[in-house]
């Protein structure tokens, strides 16, 4: 039987490789009669678990796809679906068979050490660029695949790491496609690893509305105006704990832009008495500066935690 199934030009790899779907459909009801010495099913479930272990072990480990986060996670995906409808159309979505594929996937890609970073990757392009155009059901299905590769992964706190990276600039730079795929996204994270895995994640969202707020708040109380001396004033209102960690360093600003600060920390400080404010750096863009800021309240004896500080971008 297992001779049979493993012949050079018409056995089960070979109809495998060529996606034969109604072969291999033939091919599991004739080896699902058989039960005695060796279950048939067993022989042909080995046979695609090698072959995909196989094929997954040369994807992740190709050259062009280690220089290439998008390709290689696009050539993840690509390569699961074709065997996960194999196994729907061919194999009666055989639990045992979805696990034998499974296994196959948790064991290749992790020999990839850059596997968590790549994924990570993968997800930053899709939500600042790649579902551009695309229907809602769509953008669902691209983020459930994703989700499907991360459970592979054993490292998924390298993952969360590099995913807070990416989080961060997108939100910060306004580059996100869509706030609500963004949500589902996290969402689905904690659905796979609970509230803890995803807190600061969330914490990052409610800082960006709290910056909304503050930049309204200013604008107001600014005479209707976000400008100071004629410099436009955006603010982003951080809490520390939720955003990736930078080192600062010294920065000696120019008089125009120390103005903005302290006229903006004037301000702020009124709505917010007790709060102290970190600036750990300047981006420019395109129009003019922009000070990068994390936002640290000073510790209180009890909780409710104490809400974020700020700092100007200019």
């Amino acid at each position: 039987m297992r001779q049979l199934a493993e012949m050079k030009n018409s056995g089960c790899v070979v109809m495998l490789e060529d996606n034969k779907v109604e072969d291999l459909a033939r091919m599991y009801k004739l080896f699902k009669r058989v039960t005695q010495p060796t279950p048939g099913l067993s022989v042909i479930r080995e046979i695609m678990a090698a072959h995909v272990k196989t094929r997954g072990t040369e994807l992740v480990q190709e050259e062009e796809h280690k220089g290439d986060p998008v390709l290689y996670v696009q050539g993840l995906l690509t390569l699961r679906d074709k065997y996960q409808q194999v196994i729907e159309q061919a194999f009666e979505s055989d639990k045992q068979f979805i696990n034998a594929l499974n296994q196959a996937f948790e064991h290749f890609i992790n020999l990839n050490q850059h596997s968590p970073e790549y994924i990570s990757l993968f997800v930053d392009d899709q939500l600042r660029k790649g579902m551009k155009g695309t229907s809602e059901e769509e953008v669902e299905q691209t983020l459930d695949k994703v989700v499907m590769l991360f459970r592979y992964l054993q490292e998924k706190d390298v993952f969360e790491k590099y995913y807070k990276q990416h989080l961060a600039k997108r939100l910060l730079g306004g580059r996100s496609v869509s706030d609500d795929a963004e949500r589902s996204m996290i969402a689905k994270l904690k659905h796979e690893c609970g509230y803890q895995f995803t807190s600061k994640l969330e914490g990052m969202f409610i800082d960006m509305k709290t910056s909304a707020d503050t930049q309204e708040a200013f604008k107001l109380a600014n005479g209707g105006s976000s400008k100071v001396d004629g410099i436009e004033l955006a603010v982003h209102v951080l809490t520390t704990g939720f955003w990736p960690t930078q080192v600062g360093g010294k920065c000696t600003l120019p008089p125009q832009i120390a103005k903005c600060c302290e006229v903006f920390k004037d301000q702020y400080l009124k709505q917010h008495s007790g709060r102290r404010r970190a600036r750990v750096g300047l981006r420019s863009r395109a129009h003019g500066l922009a000070a990068g800021s994390t936002h640290a309240p000073n510790p209180q004896p009890q909780p409710p935690p104490p809400g974020p500080d700020a700092a100007p971008q200019p």
